[in-house]
């Protein structure tokens, strides 16, 4: 026997079945662990509409409630309507940020007549309307306590600022437009929020949130590179 040769040829089969194994083993370990929807590194952008919008909601209740002449005023609102970011400093821990909008407007018309010295009348029409649109932004903080391919839960906490304009438009000779910062509520706004996506993809998904300050629940669609 050429002992050279049975040697060499050991050595292949050898060869052979380590490489088989280590791809056996990696297709083992990717089929356990499968890739995660979300790691370090990663950035996630999530545009998304919020319901209720409390002060219309308030306000339409309260209006309800004290007064039976619904023609005449109407409440009406808009969003909250926002977009959120996030980039991921360790496989859990995310910082980022959210802005959002959301306004109420009122509106209603004043009619009657007005008598002069001759005794004589002048009727009048004239319209208001009044609206308080809100700005707020957050710098936003998560955590990502249960991440898998496809499913991603988190909780997390926010503080920032919050604008609230209140504006008067009218035709009313004796009323003046304006345009001010409302000092009716608070210039400080802060966040909890617990939320949720799932990846229909690698880098595309739907979210969906609920919290206290700013919307308490909002849908959204979620991408990520």
């Amino acid at each position: 026997l050429n002992l050279p040769s049975i040697a060499m040829t050991k050595t292949a089969y050898l060869l052979i079945a380590a490489i088989s194994l280590t791809i056996n083993y990696s297709t083992f370990a990717q089929t356990e662990n499968p890739p995660k929807s979300i790691h370090k590194g990663s950035v996630t952008i999530t545009p998304f509409i919020g319901f209720p919008n409390l002060l219309t909601a308030a306000l339409q209740n309260t209006y309800e409630l004290t007064n039976q002449k619904k023609e005449q005023l109407s409440i009406t609102g808009v969003g909250p309507l926002g977009i959120r970011a996030e980039f991921f400093i360790t496989d859990h821990i995310a910082v980022g940020g959210e802005i959002s909008y959301a306004s109420t407007t009122i509106q209603w018309k004043e009619k009657g007549t007005i008598k002069l010295n001759d005794s004589s009348s002048v009727p009048y029409d004239y319209s208001f309307k009044l609206k308080a649109p809100r700005i707020r932004t957050l710098v936003k903080f998560n955590y990502h306590f249960a991440t898998t391919q496809h499913r991603d839960w988190y909780a997390g906490l926010g503080v920032g600022y919050n604008n609230t304009r209140i504006k008067l438009d009218t035709d009313a000779p004796y009323i003046r437009d304006y345009d001010i910062l409302s000092l009716y509520f608070l210039p400080l706004s802060a966040r909890l929020n617990l939320g949720f996506s799932y990846y229909f993809t690698k880098n595309f998904g739907v979210n969906a949130e609920v919290g206290l300050g700013g919307p308490l629940a909002s849908v959204g669609l979620i991408t990520t590179f």
